[in-house]
Formats: structure tokens, sequence, C-alpha cells
């Protein structure tokens, strides 16, 4: 005669399937979240980085202003800033597949319409981020 055992321990397989497939749907979900975390943190580098320097190329614009500065010596100050010393690569760029070749900059002089013997100095850099273009822009007055 068999004696059945009512009292049963343990899971089924069918149990263990669901488990594991809810546990892989959260797990997907916590890496997409991840992945689009270290993306955000990355422009927010990307952003603050240019900035910065956005700041300190105006910054050395503004003191080296005189009554003979062209815009291509701005120019070429802030490729100077952007570049290390001695990598100037190609017409004052940065070479490709440096680090610091990631920010285009593009410097604007101009004349204040409002009071005279004012220049307006505009700074703008420019970069690629997953296939998406970001500019950062800083203007300031400069007097000669």
């Amino acid at each position: 005669m068999m004696i059945l055992n009512t009292e049963q321990k343990g899971f089924t397989l069918i149990e263990t399937m669901v488990a594991m497939l809810v546990a892989s749907v959260v797990l997907l979900g916590l890496a997409n979240m991840m992945i689009m975390t270290i993306r955000t943190n990355q422009q927010s580098e990307h952003r603050m980085d240019a900035v910065a320097k956005a700041q300190s190329i105006l910054g050395n614009i503004k003191a080296s202003v005189a009554p003979n500065f062209t815009l291509g010596s701005a120019q070429s100050l802030a490729y100077m800033q952007l570049c290390s010393p001695g990598n100037t690569g190609v017409q004052g760029t940065c070479p490709n597949g440096s680090k610091e070749s990631i920010y285009t900059p593009t410097i604007t002089l101009g004349q204040s319409p409002v009071i005279g013997g004012l220049i307006l100095v505009g700074v703008s850099l420019v970069w690629q981020e997953h296939g998406v273009s970001k500019t950062v822009s800083l203007t300031s007055q400069v007097t000669l």
C-alpha cells in the first residue's frame, strides 16, 4: 500500500521559472536606469567642463584685449588654452582623437551698440555628445 504525503515542501519548476522571469525583468529595468544615470552624469560633467573652459578663455581674452586685438588673436588664445602646449595640430585645432579635441571654440568680437569704447566678447564651445550637438556660450563686455 502506498502512503501519499499531502504536505509538500519546496517550489515547483513553474514557480521557480516565474520567479526567475520576474527577477530578470526587474534587473533589466535596473540596468537601464544605471545606463541612463551614467549618461546623465557624463553630460553634466561635459557641460561643467565646457563652462569652466569658456570662463577661463573669456578671462584670458579680457586680460589680453588691447587696441590692436583681433578676432584671430582671440581665436588663437582659445585654441592655446584648449590644447596642450605644442599640441595645436593643423590650423590651430587640437589633433583628432585627443581628449582635448572634444570642444570646438568660436569667438566673437563686436562693438557695444550702447556705449562706445566697449567691446562685446563672446565665447562658444561646441561638442558632440551621443550624436547631438551641445553648446555653451558666454558673453562679456571689455573696455579698451
